[in-house]
């Protein structure tokens, strides 16, 4: 089996209908975050780039259907410290589903987020602050200003302003 493991869903779809079809996406992908929570991020990466690469095939490279694979690659390369890469494949996420979808759209957010986040893991805070800010702005749009949805943007920009050293302006996400 080309995937190098097991006879389950993914040899009975490569059998059944080659080793290129789309179908297999999902379960390579289902089988990516198995390897990543072993601590294998090589395999999982390998498993999420060939997930991608056939998304890519189906639906083209610039579709929303690939975001998810986008947003996988990046968070598996984000977590193995590749943040430059990471966010690379983030916007590359973010472009395709604003193009299909706008900006105000879960996946778009997840990628905008995550981009943020790696900014202030680099220790580039104005934007981090930049890119949290405008999560939160959108998710307040989508959501209200009362919505536990903001929590994770509203706690992130009060990190932000903590390492900053704007405490006032932190006290008032928290």
């Amino acid at each position: 089996v080309g995937v190098g493991v097991g006879s389950g869903e993914c040899a009975l779809i490569e059998a059944a209908y080659g080793p290129e079809h789309p179908d297999l996406a999902i379960p390579l992908t289902n089988l990516g975050f198995v390897f990543e929570r072993r601590d294998q991020p090589k395999k999982a990466l390998e498993l999420y780039m060939r997930a991608l690469a056939l998304e890519e095939a189906a639906k083209g490279v610039d579709s929303s259907g690939v975001a998810p694979r986008c947003l996988n690659v990046g968070n598996m390369l984000g977590s193995m410290g590749d943040l430059e890469g990471a966010r690379r494949y983030w916007d590359r996420a973010l472009r395709a589903v604003e193009k299909e979808h706008g900006r105000k759209h879960p996946e778009a957010l997840s990628a905008l987020a995550n981009i943020a986040t790696s900014y202030a893991m680099e220790g580039k805070l104005d934007l981090a602050e930049r890119g949290f800010q405008e999560v939160l702005s959108l998710r307040e749009s989508m959501l209200g200003s009362e919505h536990p949805g903001l929590i994770s943007a509203l706690t992130n920009l009060g990190e932000i302003h903590r390492m900053q050293r704007k405490h006032a302006a932190a006290c008032s996400y928290y």
